[in-house]
């Protein structure tokens, strides 16, 4: 979760995968909602209903910028930051449910 921390990295992002820059597409002290769906090889993200990632993982990929352990290769850790230190992060109503 980032709205208007200095890093140009957004909220909705796939982080150093597929980043979403400069503006948010959440407002600070405002609910909002964000949807990701992992479907195969597939990651969809939308926040408040507007889709801002879809990323389909290639059969060669490596992991990236972060390495080879960032692999869609069935179940795995779900993790949700706050971005900044300094920052207070709400969450509710968090919801999983297998497709």
């Amino acid at each position: 979760m980032n709205n208007s921390h200095t890093d140009r990295i957004r909220t909705g992002s796939l982080y150093h995968v597929v980043d979403v820059l400069d503006e948010s597409p959440a407002k600070d002290d405002v609910w909002f909602t964000e949807h990701i769906i992992v479907k195969d090889d597939t990651i969809t993200v939308a926040v408040d209903g507007k889709q801002v990632v879809r990323w389909t993982q290639p059969p060669d990929w490596d992991g990236g910028r972060e390495g080879p352990g960032r692999k869609i290769t069935g179940p795995g850790t779900i993790a949700l930051q706050g971005h900044d230190p300094n920052s207070t992060v709400y969450y509710k109503n968090i919801r999983i449910k297998p497709l």
